[in-house]
């Protein structure tokens, strides 16, 4: 529920800030038209997702969609992504906060350009 455009949000980006495309107060049919006319694979964050974060390509261009701790996406945006993602927890875990959950989705992206097997 934090302010992207807050200063505080800014400067925790360490710089990052400028270099990655943010959109805030789009609807969700702009957002999955922009999607699809760009070609870009929309991954919905989900504890019961169908497909594991290790599990699927992130070589091409995608986007994480990510609900709040609360409630989560809505069904709608679940319906429309291409693919429903877990990230693998041990037993008696419940879920990750979505910063967390997001934070470890950004890193398989990022590595996923930077270290080829």
């Amino acid at each position: 529920s934090a302010d992207i455009w807050s200063g505080k949000v800014i400067r925790s980006t360490a710089g990052a800030f400028s270099l990655i495309p943010l959109y805030s107060q789009i609807s969700e049919a702009e957002l999955f038209s922009f999607l699809r006319r760009n070609s870009i694979n929309s991954f919905a964050l989900t504890g019961n997702g169908e497909t594991e974060l290790a599990n699927i390509d992130l070589s091409k261009p995608h986007a994480w969609l990510v609900g709040n701790e609360a409630g989560g996406l809505s069904e709608s945006m679940m319906n429309q992504s291409d693919n429903r993602v877990s990230i693998p927890m041990s037993d008696g875990v419940e879920s990750l906060n979505a910063a967390m959950a997001a934070g470890i989705c950004c890193f398989a992206s990022f590595t996923s350009h930077k270290i080829k097997p």
